[in-house]
């Protein structure tokens, strides 16, 4: 039996149709099909998902070929992306997310710059939030604000050891695992052409808030790679986060000992700074009624949300990246 030159890892998660549509274009691509196989793994094996890999075997034939693998339960899609490159058979390993849809010559793209001689690389995916000058950055910082879309060499796999899985969200895994590649000496590529859309995109506000709790996970990065962390990522929250928080803190403390000019100046500032930022997300919008109603929920919540998760990442990993 010739064995596959690539393998694909999808972390299921139990969708159906999501998974459906991903795998349906994961089958469509340029990459002859017997050069390729696909592996979808679970926490726990869903008929469903049995159904559906029978469905695609009997349409699509022998080629490509799929394997279902049932990882640890509750241990993160980085242990599912683990369980799924140790049982891959190609020489070359590519990551997308079940709500992923590559583009027909993903794969063709993906091997391509890796047998060119990059140990990684990182495609180009549509964000699940807004980035500005996203064409300038470098590979490893792409990988931390975009979903996921990635190739690596089996080799440099097995030599780092894989995906941490104290990383619960895709994004800090896979900057980790770039970081440690770009430590062992491997180059981290970019490519342009690996193209794969993602649902949920710009306009998921709440999604974006979400997220937040990546920030958590800024600790964990800098304690494991500082040098690559302050050159690649190193992002200090906005400075009015900080400053909101302390405004909301200072008009509390006034109620509490009944200072009311501390309390007004506390207000102020808060109301001050809430407004500003909420007109900088409305002009990065698209302005329609519903996405004033986001950015106006995103001034209000994001400051708070993203200095706790900051504060608790900094506790739970005794490391201070800011």
């Amino acid at each position: 039996m010739v064995l596959p030159v690539i393998s694909i890892v999808v972390p299921g998660q139990g969708d159906e149709a999501l998974l459906r549509r991903c795998l349906e274009a994961l089958t469509a691509q340029t990459l002859a099909a017997n050069r390729y196989e696909i592996i979808v793994v679970e926490e726990a094996i869903h008929p469903a998902t049995q159904k559906l890999l029978a469905e695609l075997r009997t349409r699509n034939g022998a080629q490509p070929q799929f394997v279902h693998v049932c990882s640890a339960p509750r241990a993160g899609i980085a242990a599912s992306c683990n369980a799924g490159w140790r049982n891959a058979r190609g020489a070359v390993v590519g990551f997308i997310g079940v709500d992923g849809v590559a583009h027909c010559g993903w794969l063709a793209a993906g091997l391509a710059i890796i047998e060119e001689g990059a140990a990684a690389a990182v495609g180009r995916s549509s964000s699940m939030h807004p980035i500005p000058y996203a064409q300038r950055w470098e590979p490893i910082t792409r990988s931390y604000f975009s979903a996921t879309n990635l190739f690596v060499h089996a080799v440099w796999l097995r030599g780092t050891g894989g995906f941490d899985e104290r990383f619960v969200l895709a994004s800090g895994a896979v900057c980790d695992l770039l970081c440690s590649v770009t430590e062992s000496g491997g180059k981290v590529s970019y490519c342009h052409d690996a193209r794969v859309a993602y649902q949920g995109g710009l306009q998921d506000g709440t999604r974006w808030l979400n997220e937040q709790r990546r920030f958590s996970y800024d600790a964990l990065l800098y304690k494991r790679h500082p040098a690559l962390y302050r050159r690649h990522i190193h992002r200090r929250a906005d400075w009015r986060y900080y400053t909101i928080v302390f405004a909301l803190l200072s008009a509390a403390s006034a109620l509490i000992f009944h200072d009311a000019a501390l309390g007004a100046l506390g207000i102020a500032l808060w109301l001050a700074l809430t407004f500003e930022l909420f007109q900088q997300r409305w002009q990065q919008s698209s302005r329609q009624e519903c996405r004033m109603c986001v950015a106006l929920l995103e001034a209000v919540l994001l400051p708070p949300v993203a200095v706790f998760w900051r504060v608790v990442g900094a506790i739970t990993f005794r490391a201070l990246p800011w």
